[in-house]
């Protein structure tokens, strides 16, 4: 599943690695990529896509990403 936010600046996307675990992926404006690694315990899919299409139109995409995913409990890293 993805999302592009309705100026077309940013884009969230739901993928899964070569070993299985689920990522979400921000591009912003700027050429800004930033991988979110979430955690094998963490919410179902369905939760994970109210947070994404919640935080996909906030004013600072990725902080209300964050914010979305700590209000459903689902942890996740940032790789590198």
């Amino acid at each position: 599943m993805y999302f592009h936010s309705l100026d077309g600046c940013h884009f969230l996307g739901l993928r899964t690695s070569m070993s299985g675990q689920k990522e979400v992926v921000y591009d912003g404006n700027n050429s800004q990529r930033v991988i979110l690694r979430i955690s094998e315990t963490s919410g179902a899919k369905a939760n994970i896509d109210a947070a994404l299409r919640s935080a996909v139109n906030g004013r600072n995409v990725l902080a209300a990403l964050r914010a979305e995913f700590s209000a459903r409990n689902i942890v996740v890293t940032e790789t590198v």
